[in-house]
């Protein structure tokens, strides 16, 4: 089927939208006085963070491929 074509063009579309808004609003959302070094959150946040994703994202990876693995094969559209 030829269902590529127009699906690709809606997606080029959205995000041609979404940058277009992203530059008009740019001065607005972030001040040029704002660097990276002083929007970054404490150190103390950002190790609890980084060490919860340690332990959760495996978590959810094992999670994940496990859901994989019991609903794999062919489904079946009927009691036939």
């Amino acid at each position: 089927r030829r269902d590529h074509g127009p699906f690709g063009f809606t997606v080029l579309f959205f995000l041609c939208a979404f940058l277009t808004l992203g530059v008009m609003f740019w001065p607005f959302m972030v001040p040029y006085q704002v660097t990276v070094a002083s929007a970054a959150a404490p150190d103390a946040s950002l190790q609890f963070l980084f060490y919860g994703g340690v332990v959760v994202l495996p978590i959810i990876a094992v999670y994940t491929a496990g859901v994989y693995w019991v609903f794999r094969g062919k489904v079946h559209t009927g009691y036939e």
